[in-house]
């Protein structure tokens, strides 16, 4: 999944397993409320891991928390 920039302009990879966010929608849901919808970023999967692409320093930690909080919330796991 991406967001409206070419994939030469990400600099930063986070590497995240599936298994913590089992949803890639969910992590697309919530990489985009943090980011907002101008910044871009790529979600990219292999071997069961997912790689975020961004422009951005973020917390990983974070993310995770929004993750678990709305998968708490009745979102689909």
């Amino acid at each position: 999944m991406t967001s409206s920039s070419t994939q030469s302009s990400y600099m930063l990879t986070e590497r995240l397993q599936t298994k913590r966010v089992p949803d890639v929608n969910l992590l697309f849901e919530v990489l985009d409320e943090f980011f907002g919808h101008d910044q871009s970023f790529r979600i990219d999967m292999r071997h069961n891991v997912y790689n975020i692409k961004t422009q951005r320093e973020f917390d990983l930690g974070k993310i995770l928390e929004k993750c678990d909080d709305n998968t708490s919330k009745g979102r689909r796991r």
